[in-house]
Formats: C-alpha cells, structure tokens, sequence
C-alpha cells in the first residue's frame, strides 16, 4: 500500500472513530476503551463457552447467561 493510501484510511480511521465516540457521548479514549473491554468479554465469553462444549457441560441456560451478561454491560455503556 502506497504511503498516501495509508495516510487515507489512517485519517478515515481517526474519523470514524470521533464519529462513533461522539453519537455514544464519550470521549475518543472512552469509547476505544469500550471497544476493548466488549471485545475482551466477548472472548472471556468463548474461552469459557469452549472449556464447558469440550468438558460436555454446556447448555443452552448457559448460552442464555452468558448472552444476558454481554447485553447487561452493552446497556451499561
């Protein structure tokens, strides 16, 4: 990629993301940071989900759990 192409989705980037932060109401570093946490929950979340499918544990009350837990800290935000 040509040093002008990174250069535009670089700014693109930075833009999208002000956008974003902006419409949640945080600040660039808040809403990074939001990002961050949901997407380490979310894989918190498989980690776990994959410990119970290979130990034969696994339900779908558990699947309901963990699906009520992610939307609890999305409401949150």
């Amino acid at each position: 990629m040509a040093d002008t192409e990174k250069l535009t989705v670089l700014v693109r980037t930075k833009s999208l993301i002000a956008e974003r932060a902006r419409a949640a109401g945080l600040s660039q570093g808040d809403y990074l940071d939001s990002l961050v946490q949901e997407d380490d929950l979310r894989a918190r979340v498989q980690r776990d989900a994959d410990t119970m499918a290979a130990a034969g544990l696994d339900s779908p009350e558990r699947a309901a759990r963990s699906a009520a837990m992610i939307a609890g800290l999305r409401a949150a935000r």
